[in-house]
């Protein structure tokens, strides 16, 4: 992937970035974690069982929960800032201008790829 080295040296860019990177896993986390949340509403409600419902935590923790992990977990702080902005996860105004600014190039590459 382009742009490995986006990782600002200053310590406390890096620390921004790791707060931001954060924050984008959480958002995108809770996002996902609502879906499963109207599983389990079905389940209290008697519209699916216990097997329906443990079916879709598997699925959860198979899917969208491993994906988030390894984009994440996987990529650099930086690239991962950049892809949340990119996709919308992280407003452009909650990034330092100076750390947008050495974002620039990381964030054209994910808006010229499709949303996952």
């Amino acid at each position: 992937m382009p742009y490995l080295n986006t990782m600002p040296s200053e310590e406390a860019d890096v620390r921004k970035l790791r707060e931001l990177r954060d924050l984008a896993y959480e958002r995108e986390l809770t996002t996902e974690l609502k879906a499963l949340e109207a599983a389990f509403d079905q389940w209290k409600e008697n519209h699916i069982d216990s097997r329906e419902l443990n079916e879709l935590i598997h699925d959860f923790h198979r899917g969208p929960r491993r994906r988030l992990a390894s984009i994440y977990e996987d990529l650099e702080p930086a690239l991962a800032v950049a892809r949340a902005v990119a996709y919308g996860v992280l407003a452009y105004d909650e990034v330092p201008v100076h750390l947008l600014d050495e974002l620039e190039a990381p964030i054209q590459f994910f808006q010229d790829r499709a949303q996952p």
